[in-house]
């Protein structure tokens, strides 16, 4: 029998919505401030989250996405905030970007993914052409792909001379499976971490929930708990 994903806060603690409605995700109130670095995996063209926390708490922001689309529509919003406008999303004209240019200092972008390893890897194109995010595992099952540069965590942080992460967010389409194990094999702790299970969208095949229920368990079991869940499974973990 296959296990239901639905999953539920194990701690109750105060937390904060952040983002656009697409982009939304949820973090415990009092774990990130000014000195915090964060983190995010995965941009396509909604980084309202990450303005957001660069904005809410001044603190470091890094963005990695190699997606062409991703990298351009940082760069549009960075040109916006050096003229002092508020540029909107493009899927969504109601919502606008809001931050200082001081702020957005804080924010750096990186053309590469999160990864196991460091290689060069595919990221397949979603089947619907109109849409940003690519898939290193091919969720979609699609042809077409571009290839590039992917580090892992320890990696990253050494080159970024970081010794620790607050948050991470991993919203890169299936392969938050590889890069769960290698935190966790490697006991890279991070202490608030943000993951959406792309597999609910777009599973490959029946066991898609084995797999989830697999990642959420191993988290619980090295001293993670959930403190949000949503019917998406968009679940925000904290380090005990």
């Amino acid at each position: 029998m296959l296990p239901k994903l639905d999953y539920k806060p194990e701690l109750e603690m105060p937390t904060v919505k952040m983002g656009s409605k697409y982009g939304e995700w949820v973090v415990p109130e009092g774990m990130i401030g000014k000195d915090s670095v964060c983190y995010l995996a995965g941009a396509g063209e909604d980084i309202s989250f990450d303005v957001m926390l660069a904005e809410k708490y001044g603190c470091e922001v890094h963005i990695f996405d190699p997606t062409p689309k991703a990298k351009k529509h940082f760069n549009d919003l960075a040109e916006e905030v050096e003229k002092g406008n508020n540029m909107t999303l493009p899927h969504d004209d109601s919502y606008a970007y809001q931050i200082s240019k001081e702020n957005f200092a804080q924010i750096s972008y990186h053309d590469i993914g999160i990864w196991k390893n460091d290689e060069m890897v595919r990221f397949y194109q979603p089947s619907n052409e109109n849409h940003v995010s690519h898939s290193i595992l091919n969720l979609q099952k699609t042809e077409s792909y571009f290839e590039a540069r992917v580090e892992r965590m320890d990696t990253i942080m050494k080159r970024l001379g970081h010794n620790s992460v607050q948050l991470l967010k991993l919203d890169i389409e299936g392969a938050e499976y590889e890069v769960i194990n290698y935190l966790l094999d490697e006991n890279i702790a991070i202490d608030v971490l943000c993951v959406e299970f792309d597999e609910v969208y777009h599973p490959l095949d029946g066991e898609y929930p084995i797999r989830i229920n697999k990642a959420v368990q191993r988290l619980r079991k090295q001293g993670y708990a959930i403190v949000y869940a949503d019917d998406y499974c968009n679940l925000t973990f904290i380090k005990r």
